[in-house]
């Protein structure tokens, strides 16, 4: 989940004090993080200094959180493109064919061949494989199909006594 922030303009009031040394000692905590083992450049140490430092400090948390999540994710997609690919490749290479020899309508044809390849679980998608795959689920289905139909014949039977 991405971080939104919205930043508001606080106003003084009656004991924010406590809250305030509070959020000064996590903007101080935050400025270390940031400059390291540089020295933090001086600033007021008001109020208003503090609370537009510590939402920038919120801003910049959220924006990090953000950068990883976006980080992770092209992490996970690299991977499952470099699967995808090695899959083709495996496909190919026992026919002498590489990816960039097929037209971009060849290229589409062949992913939906390994995606439904990878649905029936077909290690080998040829023809003859991918037919008594596609037997097999119907078998599968005919068998649900009879089931359910037995069920509820029988329910309708129980139902009628």
């Amino acid at each position: 989940m991405l971080c939104k922030l919205f930043l508001v303009p606080t106003f003084p009031e009656v004991g924010v004090g406590r809250d305030m040394d509070i959020k000064h000692k996590e903007v101080v905590d935050w400025l270390r993080e940031v400059y390291g083992k540089e020295q933090i450049p001086p600033y007021e140490k008001t109020e208003r200094s503090i609370t537009i430092l510590h939402q920038l400090m919120t801003a910049s948390k959220c924006s990090e959180d953000n950068a990883k999540i976006l980080a992770d994710d092209y992490v996970t997609k690299t991977a499952e493109y470099s699967a995808e690919a090695k899959q083709l490749k495996g496909w190919l290479d026992p026919v002498n064919i590489s990816l960039d020899m097929l037209s971009e309508e060849g290229q589409t044809h062949l992913t939906s061949l390994a995606h439904t390849a990878e649905v029936l679980d077909v290690q080998i998608p040829t023809c003859t494989n991918v037919i008594l795959a596609m037997n097999e689920v119907e078998i599968n289905h005919m068998q649900i199909f009879n089931f359910l139909l037995g069920t509820r014949i029988r329910i309708q039977y129980k139902q009628q006594r």
